[in-house]
């Protein structure tokens, strides 16, 4: 019986764990003026959370990566409604270590559409996207390098000064 119900609570774990890293199809969906970007927003929060369950340097290389990373940038260009913004402090980040961005991009979208009835401003989609950010950049197992502006942006949320230290009203 043990062995009966480890055997199923294995096949589970690994049931879930391909489940939850499966890659979004996007790679044939084109977005034009006429586009509808509302029809995709499901679309493109599974393209973020895709992201951000995944190591961004392992996933760097990754077709499926590239090609969400890639939906994710245009339906943001795109979309009428929202605003995003990318924080100075980020682009510094980011210049280090240029694979981030699409880490930081992907937590300002997931933020924006899991609270778009709060109708988020652009200082809050900005905000939160850094504090989600900041939650994935902790994590060890994302093999994220802490140092530098990295190191001062975390020291700032641990600090509770994160919004005094992006300047952020």
């Amino acid at each position: 019986m043990k062995k009966t119900l480890l055997f199923h609570l294995f096949f589970l774990a690994i049931t879930v764990v391909t489940i939850a890293q499966k890659a979004p199809k996007v790679s044939d969906i084109k977005f034009d003026s006429n586009t509808n970007y509302a029809e995709y927003e499901s679309l493109a929060l599974q393209c973020a959370d895709f992201i951000l369950q995944n190591n961004y340097e392992t996933n760097s290389s990754n077709i499926d990566n590239l090609n969400a990373f890639l939906f994710m940038i245009n339906w943001m260009t795109g979309t009428p409604d929202y605003s995003f913004t990318i924080e100075d402090k980020i682009t510094k980040i980011c210049k280090k270590q240029s694979l981030l961005s699409s880490v930081y991009m992907a937590a300002s979208l997931k933020y924006a559409i899991e609270h778009k009835n709060d109708k988020p401003s652009a200082n809050d989609i900005n905000y939160n996207g850094i504090l989600i950010f900041i939650q994935y950049c902790e994590n060890p197992e994302n093999g994220v390098i802490i140092k530098g502006e990295m190191k001062k942006l975390i020291t700032a949320k641990n600090e509770n000064k994160l919004k005094e230290y992006l300047k952020i009203k």
